[in-house]
């Protein structure tokens, strides 16, 4: 969990969360301070340090999802923290369109394979992006919408 908590605290300008420029002596690292995190969540740097070091003894899902946010972590990002803090996925996403939404990589991917079906369905069984040759076997999916 230190690794992640501080690989992504170094890839965030704290001029970008409209904290002061640095200047002058003290602290030379890139990216947020552990201090600068502990504001968001408004808990103090050593609750967040214990969390940084994976010895917070019970993380509220609350401070952890505040976490997330101000370090801009994406979902499987998020899910990382919550198994290393606490054991178990996030209960919901942090972003409602997450699993219902197919990059233009993969849609550009799935496009390209011929000679057998290839999809990417949802959790309901959903289609989100499909292949020719699965829409000529399954004419009745063609009701997705093809990007």
């Amino acid at each position: 969990m230190r690794q992640l908590l501080q690989w992504k605290r170094e890839q965030i300008d704290p001029v970008e969360l409209g904290l002061p420029k640095k200047t002058g002596r003290g602290r030379c690292s890139p990216g947020l301070s552990q201090a600068q995190v502990a504001q968001a969540p408004f808990v103090t740097e050593r609750t967040y340090a214990s969390l940084e070091r994976g010895q917070a003894a019970a993380p509220t899902t609350e401070f952890l999802d505040s976490v997330a946010k101000v370090l801009r972590m994406e979902e499987r990002e998020r899910t990382a923290l919550y198994v290393y803090a606490l054991g178990y996925e996030p209960p919901i996403p942090l972003d409602p369109g997450a699993g219902s939404n197919v990059s233009p990589a993969w849609q550009k991917a799935v496009r390209h394979v011929s000679g057998q079906p290839c999809y990417i369905k949802d959790v309901a069984w959903n289609v989100l992006a499909a292949n020719d040759d699965f829409i000529r076997m399954f004419p009745r999916a063609a009701g997705f919408e093809r990007r």
